[in-house]
């Protein structure tokens, strides 16, 4: 048996929240229609551990998931392709095959992609990215939509 130096621990924290939302996929026949969701969201934290003996504070952590979130909370997601917006009248116009929605603009959440739960994951994680203080190395993201499935993306911290 070899005595090296001991390996530096990776140690993480979680927190978990939920936001409901509602999004059409027009490449799939189930779920082109509009429709909703409750996802459950879970935050996973990586890095070191601090002089206070955590890597981040729990209520901390739970409100920086929290405020990611509410940009999509009780909104429609949407594609950026399918929208025109009526600025003047403060509505947004949503147009996808044989489907036509006019909804007030602070009621949608447009995105590049279409609003799949990858999507949605990586628009958090880009999110979270800008607001983890710098002890965080890494975090992972998981959104569930609906039971039994969802998407995780994974996000290293490139810190200068």
């Amino acid at each position: 048996m070899s005595s090296g130096p001991p390996q530096k621990a990776q140690c993480s924290i979680f927190v978990e929240d939920s936001f409901d939302y509602s999004h059409f996929l027009p490449e799939s026949e189930k779920c082109s229609p509009l429709h909703g969701h409750t996802s459950s969201v879970k935050l996973e934290l990586y890095g070191g551990i601090g002089q206070s003996g955590m890597i981040l504070d729990f209520a901390v952590a739970k409100e920086v998931l929290k405020s990611t979130l509410s940009t999509f909370d009780h909104k429609l997601i949407a594609c950026r392709k399918y929208a025109v917006e009526r600025k003047n009248e403060g509505l947004i116009e949503i147009h996808y095959g044989k489907y036509r929605f006019i909804v007030p603009s602070d009621h949608v959440f447009l995105i590049e992609g279409e609003g799949t739960s990858e999507e949605l994951a990586l628009v958090a994680a880009e999110r979270l990215a800008r607001s983890l203080p710098s002890n965080v190395e890494s975090f992972r993201i998981t959104f569930t939509e609906g039971l039994g499935k969802g998407s995780t993306i994974s996000m290293g911290l490139k810190r200068a």
